[in-house]
């Protein structure tokens, strides 16, 4: 850490090597309905492969499980860009207004040509802005620890699609969200 300020690169981290991001976006969406009246694993984990394909152009398929130790699972299959994404997310906080989910190791070929095995962070809040409405605060990060990998995801403009992916899918992840509101 230098001046307060994380580097956003492989660097040296109580003596491990911290990876690279190879690309971070968020939205956030505003939504009027309570953060109370919704619960977004519920959601997500009750999301059908059909209502994960109208969240983006890009989304192939997804499926919910659970891991051996019983935490939940969803697999997702995507095309960002081109490129094309599986990921592997366990859950790792799961309360009604909050989800982190991550893929320690998906799988993404770059243009359909360079496998990579990145970690892949998804994290979804609620942030109450009233008693009648809320922010839908949705972030992806993906990170690997080689310099080689970060240099060609960015020359092959991975994060400039990531960011628009996540643009679309933001929306139409919040928009699924709140239609599952109880209706007064």
């Amino acid at each position: 850490m230098v001046d307060g300020v994380q580097p956003d690169r492989g660097s040296e981290e109580g003596g491990m090597k911290r990876p690279y991001v190879l690309a971070r976006a968020a939205h956030d969406v505003q939504l009027d309905v309570p953060a109370a009246a919704l619960d977004i694993p519920r959601w997500l984990f009750g999301l059908s492969d059909i209502g994960y394909q109208r969240c983006a152009r890009g989304h192939l398929g997804a499926g919910a499980g659970k891991a051996e130790d019983g935490r939940r699972t969803s697999v997702n299959v995507e095309s960002v860009g081109g490129h094309l994404a599986v990921q592997h997310y366990v859950e790792e906080i799961a309360e009604p207004a909050h989800l982190k989910l991550v893929s320690e190791r998906s799988d993404i070929w770059i243009f359909h040509l360079i496998h990579v095995r990145p970690r892949v962070t998804w994290e979804m809040t609620l942030i109450p802005s009233s008693e009648r409405a809320c922010t839908f605060h949705h972030e992806v990060c993906i990170e690997h620890p080689s310099l080689f990998i970060r240099i060609a995801s960015f020359l092959c403009l991975v994060p400039l699609f990531v960011r628009r992916h996540d643009d679309e899918e933001a929306i139409l992840f919040a928009a699924s969200l709140a239609s599952t509101a109880p209706r007064t």
